[in-house]
């Protein structure tokens, strides 16, 4: 009969660390799938039009004026916020 040979210390350890950085990358890979979920159902609920996306344009003096489109033939609505250093105008353009 053959004798069993106990493992040394430092394979215990060894396997132990293996252990912990598969817990981890599980968990991250839970996370990441999380995210994509969540994301996903934002970008659905956007979509759908059920939610709405805040732009946060910054127009320099200097520059030409950004424009705006809905697509699709949609309208959207939108709200103008006005700092005391940073004054915003709109103008319709037909």
């Amino acid at each position: 009969m053959t004798t069993e040979k106990n493992s040394s210390g430092f394979l215990k350890f060894i396997a132990f660390l293996d252990l912990i950085v598969k817990l981890l990358a599980a968990g991250a890979l839970i996370g990441i799938l999380v995210i994509l979920v969540n994301l996903n159902n934002r970008l659905i609920n956007i979509t759908n039009g059920d939610e709405a996306v805040r732009v946060l344009v910054s127009m320099l003096p200097n520059v030409s004026p950004l424009r705006v489109a809905p697509t699709f033939g949609q309208t959207f609505d939108f709200e103008m916020t006005n700092g005391p250093n940073n004054p915003a105008s709109f103008r319709v353009d037909n």
